[in-house]
């Protein structure tokens, strides 16, 4: 598994220790996103790569769930509804945490839940290069 849903992951069996326990950041200079639309055909069809990064940051901080199986560290990124600017671009987002609120996320003591009201949703997004 790549992605989890924020809204979920506390009820899914195979999130809800890590969602209480083992929350972790990725940090990301951008991330991509492929254009989903609807064809004519009916289906979904891939369109355009886009590069996403939150706006005013250099850094996007990607909230995800980690866990240790066979002694290797394996993760999955945090999903949300999008934000306005990029709704086009796709139905799903990653969850950012702002830069300040790290700390707090990658906090066993605090509820997750508590913390998904300061997730970041404004974000810039150019064009990638196809070979990208």
């Amino acid at each position: 598994m790549i992605n989890a849903r924020a809204e979920t992951a506390a009820e899914k069996s195979t999130f809800k220790e890590d969602w209480l326990k083992h929350r972790c950041i990725v940090p990301a200079s951008w991330y991509f996103e492929w254009e989903h639309h609807l064809g004519n055909d009916g289906k979904k069809h891939t369109g355009d790569k886009y590069m996403i990064q939150s706006k005013g940051s250099t850094v996007t901080w990607l909230c995800g769930l980690y866990r240790i199986e066979e002694g290797l560290p394996h993760f999955v990124i945090l999903t949300r509804e999008p934000g306005e600017k990029i709704r086009f671009i796709h139905d799903r987002m990653p969850l950012i945490m702002p830069e300040q609120m790290i700390d707090s996320w990658i906090n066993p003591g605090r509820k997750p839940e508590e913390l998904l009201e300061y997730s970041l949703t404004d974000v810039i997004y150019e064009k990638a290069a196809i070979n990208d």
